[in-house]
Protein backbone atom coordinates (compact mmCIF):
# COMPACT_ATOMS: atom_id res chain seq x y z
CA UNK A 1 0.00 0.00 0.00
CA UNK A 2 1.76 3.09 -0.95
CA UNK A 3 1.71 6.67 0.83
CA UNK A 4 -0.81 8.44 -0.82
CA UNK A 5 -3.25 5.90 -0.03
CA UNK A 6 -2.15 6.04 3.42
CA UNK A 7 -2.42 9.92 3.51
CA UNK A 8 -6.02 9.80 1.60
CA UNK A 9 -7.61 7.45 4.35
CA UNK A 10 -6.23 9.16 7.48
CA UNK A 11 -7.21 12.62 6.26
CA UNK A 12 -10.41 12.35 5.14
CA UNK A 13 -12.34 9.21 3.72
CA UNK A 14 -11.18 7.04 1.21
CA UNK A 15 -13.06 8.98 -1.29
CA UNK A 16 -10.76 11.78 -1.08
CA UNK A 17 -7.75 9.66 -1.62
CA UNK A 18 -6.81 10.92 -5.18
CA UNK A 19 -7.77 14.18 -4.37
CA UNK A 20 -5.23 14.33 -1.06
CA UNK A 21 -2.40 12.61 -2.19
CA UNK A 22 -0.64 15.47 -3.25
CA UNK A 23 0.08 16.39 0.02
CA UNK A 24 3.51 15.78 0.51
CA UNK A 25 2.77 16.63 4.37
CA UNK A 26 0.54 14.13 6.62
CA UNK A 27 -1.28 13.42 10.01
CA UNK A 28 0.17 14.12 11.20
CA UNK A 29 0.31 13.11 13.29
CA UNK A 30 -1.34 15.54 13.28
CA UNK A 31 0.49 17.76 7.81
CA UNK A 32 1.42 20.31 5.47
CA UNK A 33 0.73 16.69 6.92
CA UNK A 34 0.79 13.07 5.62
CA UNK A 35 -0.17 10.35 7.14
CA UNK A 36 2.00 9.54 10.17
CA UNK A 37 4.70 6.91 9.30
CA UNK A 38 8.80 7.41 9.00
CA UNK A 39 11.40 9.38 9.96
CA UNK A 40 11.36 11.42 13.23
CA UNK A 41 12.46 14.60 12.80
CA UNK A 42 15.15 16.43 15.46
CA UNK A 43 14.24 18.88 18.19
CA UNK A 44 15.81 21.74 16.43
CA UNK A 45 13.90 21.45 13.00
CA UNK A 46 11.61 23.71 11.94
CA UNK A 47 7.45 22.84 13.06
CA UNK A 48 6.46 26.47 11.88
CA UNK A 49 7.46 30.30 12.38
CA UNK A 50 4.63 32.82 12.18
CA UNK A 51 6.79 35.39 13.72
CA UNK A 52 4.69 35.16 16.96
CA UNK A 53 6.86 34.01 19.53
CA UNK A 54 3.79 33.01 21.49
CA UNK A 55 2.09 30.43 18.61
CA UNK A 56 5.50 29.21 17.74
CA UNK A 57 6.64 27.81 21.14
CA UNK A 58 2.49 26.02 21.47
CA UNK A 59 2.98 24.62 17.98
CA UNK A 60 6.75 23.08 18.41
CA UNK A 61 5.26 21.26 21.35
CA UNK A 62 4.35 18.69 19.31
CA UNK A 63 6.97 18.12 17.78
CA UNK A 64 8.99 17.86 20.94
CA UNK A 65 6.88 16.31 23.78
CA UNK A 66 4.84 13.28 23.69
CA UNK A 67 0.92 13.52 23.30
CA UNK A 68 -2.69 12.13 22.79
CA UNK A 69 -5.14 13.26 20.20
CA UNK A 70 -8.58 13.41 18.53
CA UNK A 71 -8.97 14.28 15.12
CA UNK A 72 -11.55 14.59 13.07
CA UNK A 73 -12.01 15.42 9.44
CA UNK A 74 -15.28 16.20 7.90
CA UNK A 75 -15.46 16.47 3.38
CA UNK A 76 -18.68 18.09 2.39
CA UNK A 77 -19.82 16.82 -1.44
CA UNK A 78 -22.37 17.68 -2.64
CA UNK A 79 -25.33 17.11 0.13
CA UNK A 80 -23.25 13.91 1.65
CA UNK A 81 -21.00 14.80 4.66
CA UNK A 82 -18.50 12.25 5.04
CA UNK A 83 -16.40 12.24 8.76
CA UNK A 84 -13.71 10.58 9.93
CA UNK A 85 -12.87 10.30 13.92
CA UNK A 86 -9.73 9.22 14.85
CA UNK A 87 -7.71 8.85 17.56
CA UNK A 88 -3.91 8.38 18.60
CA UNK A 89 -0.85 8.55 20.81
CA UNK A 90 2.36 10.02 20.02
CA UNK A 91 5.65 9.26 21.53
CA UNK A 92 8.76 11.02 19.80
CA UNK A 93 11.92 9.15 21.47
CA UNK A 94 11.78 6.93 19.99
CA UNK A 95 9.04 8.08 17.16
CA UNK A 96 6.15 6.36 17.79
CA UNK A 97 2.36 6.39 16.91
CA UNK A 98 -0.75 4.68 17.32
CA UNK A 99 -3.45 5.39 15.27
CA UNK A 100 -7.51 4.19 15.53
CA UNK A 101 -10.32 4.96 13.40
CA UNK A 102 -13.20 5.63 15.96
CA UNK A 103 -16.13 6.67 13.46
CA UNK A 104 -16.07 6.62 9.46
CA UNK A 105 -18.17 6.17 6.90
CA UNK A 106 -15.37 4.55 4.28
CA UNK A 107 -11.86 3.19 5.27
CA UNK A 108 -9.27 1.18 4.16
CA UNK A 109 -7.76 0.47 7.79
CA UNK A 110 -8.97 0.52 11.33
CA UNK A 111 -5.93 0.69 13.32
CA UNK A 112 -2.22 1.85 12.13
CA UNK A 113 1.17 2.04 13.73
CA UNK A 114 3.78 4.09 12.60
CA UNK A 115 7.60 3.63 13.88
CA UNK A 116 11.69 3.83 13.09
CA UNK A 117 12.31 5.11 9.88
CA UNK A 118 9.71 4.76 7.76
CA UNK A 119 7.60 1.33 8.86
CA UNK A 120 4.05 0.81 9.33
CA UNK A 121 1.85 -1.49 10.37
CA UNK A 122 -1.86 -1.24 9.18
CA UNK A 123 -5.24 -3.14 10.52
CA UNK A 124 -7.62 -3.99 7.45
CA UNK A 125 -10.07 -6.72 6.85
CA UNK A 126 -7.19 -9.11 5.75
CA UNK A 127 -5.51 -8.66 9.55
CA UNK A 128 -2.16 -6.45 10.21
CA UNK A 129 -0.02 -5.31 7.29
CA UNK A 130 3.29 -3.94 7.10
CA UNK A 131 4.45 -1.48 4.26
CA UNK A 132 6.09 1.64 4.73
CA UNK A 133 5.25 5.50 4.79
CA UNK A 134 7.05 8.86 5.52
CA UNK A 135 5.92 10.24 8.75
CA UNK A 136 2.92 12.76 8.93
CA UNK A 137 3.01 16.20 10.48
CA UNK A 138 0.09 18.74 11.28
CA UNK A 139 -0.75 20.71 8.68
CA UNK A 140 1.61 24.00 8.61
CA UNK A 141 4.63 21.98 9.80
CA UNK A 142 7.61 23.80 8.06
CA UNK A 143 5.56 26.58 6.70
CA UNK A 144 5.44 30.42 6.97
CA UNK A 145 2.43 31.56 8.43
CA UNK A 146 0.74 34.44 8.39
CA UNK A 147 -0.94 35.47 11.21
CA UNK A 148 -4.71 37.18 9.72
CA UNK A 149 -6.36 37.78 13.26
CA UNK A 150 -6.01 36.71 17.25
CA UNK A 151 -9.09 37.05 19.63
CA UNK A 152 -8.95 35.82 23.97
CA UNK A 153 -11.87 34.58 25.46
CA UNK A 154 -10.92 33.59 28.91
CA UNK A 155 -7.84 31.95 29.46
CA UNK A 156 -8.30 30.58 25.44
CA UNK A 157 -5.90 32.54 22.62
CA UNK A 158 -7.04 32.05 19.34
CA UNK A 159 -4.71 32.78 16.26
CA UNK A 160 -6.56 32.79 12.52
CA UNK A 161 -3.64 31.70 10.22
CA UNK A 162 -2.72 31.05 6.62
CA UNK A 163 0.18 29.59 4.18
CA UNK A 164 0.24 28.78 0.83
CA UNK A 165 0.81 25.30 -1.21
CA UNK A 166 2.70 24.87 -4.38
CA UNK A 167 0.57 22.44 -5.88
CA UNK A 168 1.85 22.55 -9.15
CA UNK A 169 5.12 21.85 -8.20
CA UNK A 170 4.75 18.30 -7.85
CA UNK A 171 2.97 17.90 -11.16
CA UNK A 172 5.30 20.31 -13.13
CA UNK A 173 2.74 22.73 -13.60
CA UNK A 174 3.75 26.61 -13.05
CA UNK A 175 2.12 29.28 -10.84
CA UNK A 176 -0.53 26.79 -9.27
CA UNK A 177 -0.78 27.17 -5.32
CA UNK A 178 -3.43 26.65 -2.97
CA UNK A 179 -4.00 28.69 0.12
CA UNK A 180 -4.74 26.90 3.39
CA UNK A 181 -6.32 28.60 6.29
CA UNK A 182 -5.82 27.52 10.11
CA UNK A 183 -7.28 28.46 13.93
CA UNK A 184 -4.64 27.52 16.88
CA UNK A 185 -6.00 26.99 20.25
CA UNK A 186 -3.51 28.23 22.49
CA UNK A 187 -4.40 27.88 26.70
CA UNK A 188 -3.24 30.42 29.05
CA UNK A 189 0.19 27.92 30.36
CA UNK A 190 0.74 28.19 26.70
CA UNK A 191 0.23 25.21 25.62
CA UNK A 192 -1.35 23.71 22.51
CA UNK A 193 -4.89 22.96 22.50
CA UNK A 194 -6.11 22.59 18.98
CA UNK A 195 -5.33 22.88 15.41
CA UNK A 196 -8.50 23.55 12.78
CA UNK A 197 -7.23 23.46 9.28
CA UNK A 198 -9.92 24.40 6.00
CA UNK A 199 -8.77 22.33 3.04
CA UNK A 200 -11.17 23.47 0.71
CA UNK A 201 -8.80 25.08 -1.40
CA UNK A 202 -6.26 22.86 -1.54
CA UNK A 203 -8.65 20.48 -2.66
CA UNK A 204 -10.22 21.98 -5.36
CA UNK A 205 -6.28 23.47 -6.33
CA UNK A 206 -5.17 19.89 -6.19
CA UNK A 207 -8.28 18.85 -8.58
CA UNK A 208 -7.12 21.34 -11.16
CA UNK A 209 -3.73 20.23 -11.35
CA UNK A 210 -4.97 16.03 -11.65
CA UNK A 211 -7.28 17.03 -14.58
CA UNK A 212 -4.55 19.08 -16.29
CA UNK A 213 -2.10 15.85 -15.77
CA UNK A 214 -3.65 13.16 -16.12
CA UNK A 215 -6.73 14.26 -18.30
CA UNK A 216 -4.83 16.60 -20.49
CA UNK A 217 -7.50 19.35 -19.85
CA UNK A 218 -6.33 22.86 -20.13
CA UNK A 219 -5.84 24.80 -17.38
CA UNK A 220 -8.90 26.98 -17.88
CA UNK A 221 -10.85 23.92 -18.59
CA UNK A 222 -9.78 22.33 -15.44
CA UNK A 223 -10.53 25.26 -13.11
CA UNK A 224 -14.30 25.95 -14.48
CA UNK A 225 -14.99 21.82 -13.89
CA UNK A 226 -13.18 22.27 -10.86
CA UNK A 227 -15.70 24.88 -9.84
CA UNK A 228 -15.41 26.91 -6.18
CA UNK A 229 -13.58 26.16 -2.90
CA UNK A 230 -17.00 25.55 -1.71
CA UNK A 231 -17.44 22.36 -4.20
CA UNK A 232 -14.49 20.50 -2.17
CA UNK A 233 -15.06 21.55 1.09
CA UNK A 234 -13.02 19.88 3.83
CA UNK A 235 -12.30 20.17 7.74
CA UNK A 236 -9.51 18.57 9.64
CA UNK A 237 -9.85 19.92 13.24
CA UNK A 238 -7.06 18.11 15.65
CA UNK A 239 -7.41 18.35 19.27
CA UNK A 240 -4.22 17.89 21.18
CA UNK A 241 -4.60 15.78 24.73
CA UNK A 242 -1.95 14.45 27.64
CA UNK A 243 0.80 16.91 25.99
CA UNK A 244 4.00 16.19 27.73
CA UNK A 245 2.63 12.85 29.36
CA UNK A 246 5.31 10.06 28.12
CA UNK A 247 3.39 7.45 26.05
CA UNK A 248 4.73 3.97 26.09
CA UNK A 249 3.54 2.45 22.27
CA UNK A 250 4.29 -1.59 22.17
CA UNK A 251 4.38 -2.40 18.10
CA UNK A 252 2.87 -5.28 17.90
CA UNK A 253 4.67 -8.94 16.38
CA UNK A 254 3.31 -9.68 13.79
Amino acid sequence: MNESVLRGVHRSACKVIGVMAICTMTIAVAGCGALPGSSSTPSDAVAASSGDSTLDSAVRQIYTKDYTYTKTSVSTYGEEAVTVVSQGEVSQSPYREHVKVMSSSSQIWDEAYFYDNGSALLHTESGWQKTRSNRSYPYGHNRKLDVTGTDTNGDVRTYSTRYTENVGKGYGIDDLTATLTQTYRIDADGNLLSIETDLSDLNRVTAIANAMSANGEDRAEAESNAGTAEDHASKETLEIHDLGVTQSIEIPKV
